[in-house]
């Protein structure tokens, strides 16, 4: 009996210098490790609660969730970047205009285009029996020694030639007011944002974009308007199911910022008239 006895308590004995040891060699380094770990943890814990924050997602979001709308976000990124490859060549600038805009602007050239440009739309006007307001050409794109980008002035005066003109081919009676909005000067020029990867082409060192635009005001039927607005926001290719000439497209395709359509009652019944911002964007180098 005594002999059990101690048998036992020596069994005791090493159990315990057993547990001793896994806790001086196990335990206590892994606790160590846990402490330690805890505050990066948190740290983690804590920027992911302010990120769900900014985001304006719910606190105490679960993981779940936020794989959920992760998953979704690039969903709508794939979808986003196919949407901007598509609408690449509808952006294209005609290849007369793109090899204006990578040599030196040349202000004699241009004023010579313009004057020339003005000329002809006044005789297709005059053809046309379209009215053009005495003093249109004051609306067309003028230089300024201070412009960042003198060089936009060849897309400004391509797109009131394409506007006005196309106006004249639609048949709408008369074309009241052109004019572009001024380009910004090198103290204020603000060059967009970052145009995304996907619209960076092969070889080209453009990373920004510019917005043009371009107001028009004329007077005609609801039918002329109506192709006026088509014409000018479709490609040639774009305009031929809808029966159009296919020359009445172009390219760049504009895009349709603001549309304002009403009757003057000193006008006839059937017209109307056509208050119309369009746009263009332009890829700009950085400067």
């Amino acid at each position: 009996m005594n002999l059990r006895l101690a048998t036992l308590q020596r069994l005791a004995i090493m159990a315990l210098v057993g547990l001793a040891i896994a806790y001086l060699g196990l335990l206590r380094p892994l606790a160590r490790r846990v402490v330690e770990e805890e505050g990066p943890m948190a740290n983690l814990m804590e920027q992911l609660r302010k990120a769900t924050v900014e985001a304006g997602l719910p606190p105490g979001i679960s993981f779940g969730t936020l794989s959920n709308r992760l998953q979704a976000l690039r969903f709508s990124s794939e979808d986003f970047s196919v949407a901007i490859r598509e609408s690449l060549p509808r952006l294209e600038q005609p290849p007369a205009i793109k090899s204006r805009l990578e040599e030196p602007f040349q202000l004699v050239e241009f004023l010579n285009d313009s004057q020339r440009r003005v000329e002809e739309l006044q005789a297709a006007a005059q053809a046309g029996k379209v009215a053009l307001t005495p003093g249109l050409a004051r609306g067309f794109p003028s230089y300024k020694a201070e412009l960042a980008s003198p060089e936009l002035l060849w897309v400004q005066l391509a797109m009131v030639n394409r506007a006005v003109r196309t106006a004249i081919r639609v048949g709408v009676s008369e074309v009241r007011e052109v004019s572009v909005e001024p380009l910004p000067i090198q103290e204020t020029a603000d060059y967009g944002p970052a145009v995304p990867p996907q619209m960076v082409g092969v070889g080209r060192s453009t990373n920004h974009w510019a917005t043009l635009r371009l107001h028009l005001t004329a007077v005609g039927s609801v039918d002329a308007v109506g192709r006026l607005m088509l014409a000018l926001s479709m490609t040639p290719e774009e305009i031929k199911p809808s029966g159009l000439p296919e020359d009445l497209g172009g390219r760049p395709a504009f895009f349709i910022d603001h549309v304002l359509m009403r009757r003057n009652e000193l006008q006839p019944a059937e017209q109307v008239q056509l208050e119309l911002v369009v746009s263009t964007v332009v890829l700009e180098e950085e400067p």
